[in-house]
Formats: C-alpha cells, structure tokens, sequence
C-alpha cells in the first residue's frame, strides 16, 4: 500500500497499515515488502510525469488556438525541447539514488510519454471548449 505523501493520512489508516506490516504471516510481510521496493519507482515516474506536462501544459495553455497551430516564443520553444530530452534521462544519471529516484524501466517511461500525450490532448480539448462558452 503507498500512502499519501501528503502529511493528510489518518490515524486509522496509519494504524491499519502498520497492524498489516506488523502481522506475522508471511503475505503480510511481503506486500510490505513489494511496497517498499515500489516506492522509489513510483515517486521516480511521479517526477518524470509531472516535469513532463508541466513543459507540453506551457505549450498548450499560451495560445487559444491549438498549440501545433501557434508558434512559441524561441525561448519557450528551445528550453522545452531541451529539457524533455533530459527529463527522460533523469532515472539514468549516476547518483540519482541520492534523491530517492531509481532507474525506470523504459517501458514505464513510454507509458509515461502516452499518460502525457493524453494529457495534452485533454487539456486541448479543455481549452476549446472553454473559449467556446467564454465568446
């Protein structure tokens, strides 16, 4: 079970996590186990996803016309092609442990790059019909 990072749990749900990692049967204990080996990965993709729509979310929300009908500024353009690249190769620089990230599987990161994709179309699809109803 992850939970929340936010600070918000309850003091049940803290206590029905540790009565389950505590207990002695050994099922118990490996799903604490395969949680605690998962953490990592998760928080690793959680980072790769967010940086990755907050770079095409700029793209998109600077224009009400469709993003790939518009052109950005060059700055704009250039730091965003520029940093997806590395946003990518985050999980694969030496030392990255250091901040509690692990390799990611590269599977995981097309996954991750489709979650974006429908993202940007979602956000797109937001926009227009926002315009429409705010003219």
């Amino acid at each position: 079970m992850i939970t929340r990072a936010t600070g918000s749990d309850s003091s049940s749900e803290r206590a029905e996590l540790s009565f389950r990692c505590a207990r002695s049967d050994n099922a118990a204990k490996q799903s604490c186990a395969d949680d605690d080996e998962r953490e990592p990965l998760f928080r690793t993709g959680w980072f790769v996803e967010s940086l990755l729509t907050e770079l095409v979310v700029a793209l998109v929300v600077r224009t009400r016309r469709p993003f790939f009908r518009s052109k950005p500024g060059k700055v704009l353009l250039v730091s965003t092609m520029v940093l997806i690249p590395v946003t990518f190769a985050i999980p694969y620089v030496p030392h990255i442990g250091v901040l509690g990230f692990v390799t990611v599987p590269p599977s995981l990161l097309a996954v991750l790059a489709g979650v974006t994709a429908l993202y940007v179309l979602a956000t797109e699809l937001m926009k227009k019909w926002f315009y429409r109803r705010a003219v």
